[in-house]
């Protein structure tokens, strides 16, 4: 009998620890789901974060580039218009010395003139066509305007100092002789007529 009451109340206590312990996973089971939940938020505004902060490296990286780029070629464009300078005192100096008929010295002279050209055009340096152009008044200084009938109103007929452009944007305007026809004094530009 005793074995007999054991095992009731055995029974009884194993009844009674079930539903505790069941309920202490449960428990146990929405703690864990919570935290869960709320690590996993966590990992996302961390991702999010980092998503974030890659982002605006690679933008911050782009903007390093372009500024180092940009300096560079401002500090190549100032190098080149001091070349030019150098390149129209050539140039000047080939003209007169062809009037005095020094083939030798003419020869020497084209060459290092070509080589500058050549230099120049390796670096993205090309010159501004002006003679016998439109004018443009983004490529083109207009130094004399002239009236001549044999040519369009807007022509250029003359150049006194070449233009040149450098990776697409215009470092010396060219100064021209331009046609106006058609324009008196009352316009306000004063006009050579062409004799």
């Amino acid at each position: 009998m005793t074995t007999e009451k054991n095992k009731s109340k055995n029974n009884e206590t194993s009844k009674k620890k079930k539903p505790s312990t069941t309920k202490k996973l449960q428990t146990d089971n929405k703690k864990l789901k919570k935290e869960l939940k709320e690590k996993k938020a966590e990992v996302e505004k961390y991702l999010d974060q980092l998503k974030w902060t890659t982002a605006e490296y690679e933008n911050y990286k782009k903007k390093v580039e372009k500024e180092k780029e940009n300096n560079l070629n401002s500090a190549k464009e100032d190098l080149i218009k001091k070349f030019l300078v150098i390149i129209d005192q050539l140039e000047l100096s080939l003209e007169n010395i062809k009037k005095t008929e020094n083939s030798e010295l003419i020869k020497g002279l084209e060459m290092v003139n070509q080589n500058m050209i050549n230099i120049l055009q390796k670096e993205c340096v090309s010159g501004i066509k002006a003679i016998g152009e439109k004018f443009d008044p983004f490529k083109h200084e207009a130094m004399m305007q002239i009236a001549d009938e044999k040519y369009e109103n807007d022509t250029i007929i003359e150049e006194f100092q070449k233009g040149y452009i450098f990776q697409n944007k215009v470092i010396r305007c060219a100064k021209v002789k331009v046609v106006k026809n058609n324009v008196s004094k009352e316009d306000g530009i004063e006009v050579i007529e062409n004799e």
